[in-house]
């Protein structure tokens, strides 16, 4: 029998998981095929927007010492910000658009309207502010129209932030519903096989990073979800040890995308557990945008997580 791995639909993790109130679906193959329909569009183009808006915003921070305050004209380095794709926000706004339409209706069409809109509202400034700062216009009229900048810049970060995490959770509360669903129909049919396994084993690593994650979490839960997945992973290579025949390819890459990311998850773990501090070259690292280069940030996290979503979405 051909294994079947389902591909993972991961959304940008965000600070608190939150419930709300879920549409229930028959489990059938209509409605499995509308909720794919409506969840794709809205997660690709959260991962390929969102990441765009936040480099940017991270950008104009690094430089602006003082983000409520804005530019002063005395800065030593002015780096301006990033673009963000105009085709990307075109298409996603259509695809969003689309999806609304498409059967079940969601609370999270409504999240993803606020998101989209917002999105759109931070990029009208962006498009002025990129231009100024990178002509060097700021030279010849002391940061005038970059203060002005500022404020419009600053007055729409706050409702991008917002509508982001929303959006975000809500994505994660549909699609946590999505996943466990696939998984009791797949063990309800094929029992405890490899692909469940993997699925599951997934699912347990979306539950622990959307936790360390965050800038501060209980570690208690921490370390109840390292344990969760830490199990899971041995359930699935037990399995696989025994039933090496058929083993999809790159398994050794995944397996070793597995270790990764626990390993990660730990140190992230102690990191908040023991307070430990970042040195001097840490320090420099995180300033400079190489976050995920340092061990026990958030960023090394989410990056070790982000490499094993690929490295499962390529078993065949």
């Amino acid at each position: 029998m051909q294994l079947f791995f389902p591909k993972i639909l991961t959304a940008r993790f965000l600070a608190v998981f939150v419930a709300c109130q879920f549409v229930t679906f028959s489990q059938t193959a209509l409605a499995e095929d509308q909720l794919n329909e409506k969840l794709q569009p809205y997660i690709k183009c959260f991962n390929t927007l969102d990441r765009q808006v936040h480099k940017t915003i991270g950008r104009y921070a690094s430089w602006v010492k003082d983000f409520k305050k804005g530019p002063t004209g005395k800065e030593r380095v002015v780096y301006g910000v990033y673009t963000i794709s105009g085709s990307d926000i075109t298409k996603c706004s259509k695809k969003f658009s689309d999806a609304q339409g498409v059967q079940p209706k969601l609370p999270l069409d409504g999240f993803a309207a606020k998101y989209i809109k917002s999105v759109e509202g931070i990029n009208q400034v962006i498009n002025e502010m990129h231009p100024y700062y990178d002509r060097g216009d700021y030279k010849d009229d002391k940061f005038a129209k970059g203060k002005k900048l500022h404020s419009q810049f600053v007055a729409q970060v706050e409702p991008f932030l917002e509508a982001s995490k929303l959006f975000s959770q809500e994505l994660d509360v549909v699609n946590d519903k999505r996943i466990e669903a696939q998984m009791a129909a797949l063990e309800k049919k094929h029992g405890r096989n490899l692909p469940y396994l993997n699925m599951a084993t997934m699912h347990k690593a979306k539950l622990l990073v959307r936790l360390v994650s965050q800038e501060t979490f209980p570690v208690d839960q921490a370390v109840t979800r390292i344990s969760d997945f830490s199990m899971a992973i041995d359930e699935e290579l037990k399995f696989a040890k025994n039933n090496p025949d058929g083993l999809p390819l790159l398994w050794s890459s995944y397996t070793s995308a597995l270790e990764k990311f626990l390993i990660a998850a730990k140190e992230r773990m102690r990191r908040v557990r023991d307070k430990t501090p970042y040195n001097v070259a840490e320090e420099s690292m995180i300033k400079h945008n190489a976050a995920k280069m340092v061990k026990g940030t958030q960023q090394h996290t989410i990056s070790k997580y982000n490499d094993l979503i690929r490295s499962s979405n390529q078993l065949k």
